[in-house]
């Protein structure tokens, strides 16, 4: 956990790797689109177009499973994600679709 009181960890998706922050209020794996590009993931050709809402409004989505994601050695496939337009975050959101196969506990500590 950070001075921010968010989980940060640097893991990997389809091998390359990646730098996560968990979120557990939403339900698909999100990433730029910067990142899908740095993973190799052709999710304009693959990914079933989508819209998603944001604080800014709705923005165009692009969902599909990610072969491998990977987590503390912790290594699941086919996870669904989602490529997101005009999405800043340096960061992957590690969030329900991978969490669910979890168990975690937060001792409080940074």
């Amino acid at each position: 956990m950070n001075q921010k009181g968010s989980f940060l960890t640097s893991s990997s998706i389809n091998g390359v790797p990646v730098s996560f922050v968990v979120d557990t209020g939403a339900t698909l794996v999100a990433m730029s689109e910067q990142i899908a590009k740095k993973v190799g993931l052709q999710y304009k050709l693959y990914g079933k177009p989508s819209l998603a809402s944001k604080a800014t409004g709705n923005t165009r989505t692009w969902v599909m499973p990610l072969k491998k994601v990977s987590v503390a050695g912790l290594e699941l496939t086919n996870v669904y994600g989602a490529v997101v337009e005009k999405m800043e975050m340096p960061e992957v959101l590690l969030v329900m679709s991978y969490l669910r196969h979890l168990k975690m506990n937060n001792d409080g500590k940074l």
